[in-house]
């Protein structure tokens, strides 16, 4: 958590260092940051890529995922969580129709309950 005008210079600092020290690169695909203030995107934040700065985005698309929890404006909030349950839901509609009862009791225990925690 930053000032909009320092992200940059952090997200440098921050990719620079997970390098060096953890030998670590940092995936620009999923990279994102967000704002609870509306606000433009901070100077040279364009260089990492389009869709990375979520600030000024409508309501609904005003958040980012932080290790699969939604965070962000409710609207966000709200709509991703939703596209979550939508599709646990279809996971656990297909489970009671496999034959056999051990397999669906370990689906339910190791991939459906962790998922939807």
């Amino acid at each position: 958590m930053c000032e909009a005008a320092d992200a940059y210079e952090i997200f440098c600092y921050t990719r620079d260092t997970l390098a060096e020290v953890c030998h670590i690169d940092v995936n620009l695909g999923k990279l994102a940051a967000w704002s609870k203030n509306i606000q433009p995107p901070p100077d040279d934040f364009h260089l990492l890529g389009q869709d990375v700065w979520r600030g000024n985005m409508p309501e609904h698309s005003r958040g980012l995922k932080v290790v699969g929890t939604p965070i962000g404006t409710a609207a966000y909030v709200d709509r991703v969580s939703r596209e979550i349950v939508n599709e646990e839901v279809q996971l656990l509609d297909s489970i009671p129709q496999l034959a056999s009862l051990q397999i669906s009791w370990l689906l339910l225990y190791f991939c459906a309950v962790p998922r939807l925690n």
